[in-house]
Order: C-alpha cells, then sequence, then structure tokens
C-alpha cells in the first residue's frame, strides 16, 4: 500500500490506491461484518419482514442501476441493504454501495421520492470519493487495508465497520456538493420528483445521526430549492412509482 508522508511522523493513506472492485471488496466486508448474527445492530429479518424489504430494494436498484454502469462499478454486482432497527434516523453506505437504514429513518418518510432522495445523496457521497476518503482518515498506519480485503479478517473487518459507523462525518460544502448531485442526478435519470430533500429534511430531529454526521448550512433547503429551481426538471409532472399512498398507505404500518 503506498503511503504518503505529509508532515512529521504522519503518513496518508492514498485513496486512489483502492479501484473500485477493491472498495467493493471491502465494503461486502464491512457490511456482512456489522449484518451478521452476532452483531451488535439488530438487523431486520429479510425474509420475515419480505415486502418491506422488497420494496426498499426496488428503490435502491433505480437509484444505483445506471449510476453503477456509468461509473466503472461492477455491473453485475448488486448493491445490497439492511434494514436494522433503532428509533434514531440513522443511514449509512459502505464503499462499493451497500446501504444500512434504521427503522426510525424509514418512519420519517411520506413519500417514495424522499427515501429516494435519501438514496440518492447517500450514492452520489460514496460514488464521488467522499466517503472513501473520509473512512480512510482514521484508519492507522498499522492496519493494512489491503491485507484486510486479501485475507478476509472477519473480526478486524467488524471492528473497523463500527468504527466507520461512528466517525463518519461530511462538512457543509461537501453535504451541499452531494444535495446538487444528487438532484442533477434524479434530473437525469427517473421519474421521482426532485426536490425530495425540500420535504424529509424539516422532518429530521436534532438527535438524528444521519443529519449530525452530514453537517448542513443554515439555509440548506433553501439552497436546495434554488438548485431544483435551475435544473428545471418539470417536476410537478413527476410522482412516485406505485402512487402518492402507497408508501403511508402500505410500507409504514410494515415498519416495526
Amino acid at each position: 500500500m503506498l503511503l504518503c508522508s505529509c508532515g512529521d511522523d504522519v503518513s496518508v493513506i492514498s485513496p486512489e490506491e483502492f479501484p473500485n472492485v477493491e472498495q467493493e471488496v471491502l465494503g461486502d466486508q464491512l457490511f456482512e461484518a456489522l449484518t451478521r448474527d452476532s452483531s451488535s445492530f439488530d438487523i431486520l429479518d429479510a425474509a420475515e419482514n419480505e415486502v418491506l424489504y422488497q420494496h426498499v430494494e426496488a428503490l435502491y436498484k433505480q437509484s444505483y442501476f445506471i449510476l453503477r454502469s456509468k461509473q466503472g462499478w461492477t455491473s453485475t454486482r448488486d448493491w445490497r441493504i439492511a434494514i436494522f432497527v433503532d428509533e434514531n434516523q440513522r443511514a449509512f453506505t459502505f464503499p462499493g454501495g451497500n446501504l444500512m437504514i434504521s427503522t426510525g429513518m424509514l418512519k420519517t418518510f411520506e413519500r417514495e421520492y424522499e427515501l429516494f432522495y435519501l438514496m440518492s445523496f447517500e450514492n452520489s457521497l460514496m460514488d464521488s470519493g467522499f466517503l472513501f476518503a473520509n473512512f480512510l482518515t482514521y484508519i492507522e498506519d498499522s492496519i493494512d487495508v489491503e491485507k484486510l480485503i486479501d485475507e478476509q479478517n472477519t473480526e478486524q473487518a467488524y471492528a473497523l465497520a463500527l468504527e466507520m459507523v461512528d466517525r463518519l462525518e461530511f462538512n457543509e460544502l461537501i453535504v451541499e456538493e452531494a444535495d446538487l448531485t444528487a438532484m442533477a442526478w434524479i434530473c437525469e435519470s427517473s421519474n421521482f420528483r426532485v426536490n425530495g430533500i425540500l420535504n424529509f429534511f424539516p422532518k429530521l430531529n436534532l438527535d438524528s445521526k444521519w443529519l449530525l454526521s452530514r453537517k448542513s448550512s443554515l439555509n440548506r433547503v433553501e439552497k436546495a430549492r434554488d438548485n431544483f429551481l435551475a435544473l428545471d426538471c418539470n417536476n410537478e409532472d413527476r410522482t412516485t412509482s406505485l402512487g402518492n399512498s402507497y408508501y403511508t398507505d402500505i410500507i409504514l404500518p410494515l415498519i416495526p
């Protein structure tokens, strides 16, 4: 692994040393570690919650399907979903695109396009490289990420995944760029309403771990509204794929 010297006794792992395929392998390891039976996360069983998982997975696949192929991620590899029980509003992706989302976050939404916006935002953070670069900033020099990828060390992956979840943080400028990228991507590639952030963002609680780890400027919604208007996406003609009441009528009652 290439480390660059950036001052006295400080080395920084370069994100450029990890091609997409290695990020995918690492992301799968971290995801599998946090979703295993002995994990501290209380993962909803997919078989027992089949309709809920199918719906969330279908939305997620729409959010990454074109992105995956256009940006050089492995086109035959699906990005996976895990839903965990937690009343706090939480959601995070791993390198390569797997997503974990809490029941508390899913209960925040009233429309599919709001959830779709969150998914697109998380994918923009992942695809832009911001997520992986952030991840590498707190990896000690003694932890050889390439060795972890090669050896499939489950316990080390679990410890690293927990640290990632606890320490990931994005500043206001990165969040603003991800907002704009997500809106532009939705405008280009889907029939969902582009301005989902305007609806769900005010519903976020002050203690939301998702909100606290993705720093917002005081005028985030206003900037998002300006960006939406500049995109000129004919938003009013867009609906959700299964109707405006499907999420509240069918999906919300399924969430523990």
